[in-house]
């Protein structure tokens, strides 16, 4: 973005912006832990999760208070508005993020095995919402797009790792219903971080692309 007149206010942009990317990290973060207790059987890293998740929502609630700030005090133009209010809309969707990582975290504390070669789809959900936020802190429409191509690639492997459950007719229900678990969490996070892309797209364009078809978010952002 430009900078403004106002240094006090440039600062203040910053402050928040590096609020949410730090809320951003944290929340991926634990997803990488929840899944890692999930697969070490580390109950104690499990809550260890689910305690950092309290950090994650007094970010939201800290960010929440400097959108407000912001936008009363500074009387934003309509291009800071975009971005102010798509930060506010992007803390909703990481805060999300790091309730997911929650709900992993919980079903590690049981011994239930999960049935499901879910780290794959943990390595591409975790990445798309690194590239998501990098493309929000570099203001890159492009990169953004390509974080929401890769949505596709998650959603075929979610359906993949679906499809294989329905063949396991020897194992127990409930620990079909904890890999269902685990694999609806994943593929939500890949949703979050797919939603702050588009805000990216957004700020930059002025274009709502939410429920777009592709060829649509191609041509906003030039490809």
């Amino acid at each position: 973005m430009e900078k403004h007149t106002s240094k006090s206010y440039d600062h203040e942009l910053t402050v928040a912006k590096e609020l949410l990317l730090t809320m951003g990290n944290l929340a991926i973060s634990n997803v990488g832990k929840a899944i890692k207790a999930l697969s070490d059987g580390d109950k104690e890293l499990a809550r260890a999760v689910i305690e950092s998740d309290k950090t994650i929502n007094d970010h939201e609630r800290q960010l929440d208070d400097k959108v407000v700030k912001l936008v009363a005090m500074r009387q934003p133009t309509a291009v800071d508005l975009r971005y102010i209010m798509s930060m506010s809309k992007a803390v909703i969707d990481l805060e999300r993020i790091g309730d997911e990582a929650v709900k992993i975290a919980r079903i590690a504390l049981y011994d239930t095995p999960i049935h499901a070669n879910v780290h794959t789809l943990a390595d591409n959900v975790r990445m798309m919402t690194l590239d998501a936020l990098e493309a929000f802190n570099n203001h890159d429409s492009r990169f953004a797009f390509d974080v929401m191509q890769m949505d596709e690639l998650v959603d075929s492997e979610y359906g993949e790792l679906l499809a294989g459950l329905q063949d396991k007719d020897e194992i127990k229900s409930s620990e079909i219903m904890h890999t269902l678990w685990v694999l609806r969490a994943l593929e939500r996070v890949g949703d979050h971080a797919r939603n702050v892309a588009e805000l990216v797209i957004y700020t930059s364009s002025g274009t709502d692309i939410r429920h777009s078809e592709m060829s649509v978010v191609r041509d906003v952002v030039g490809e």
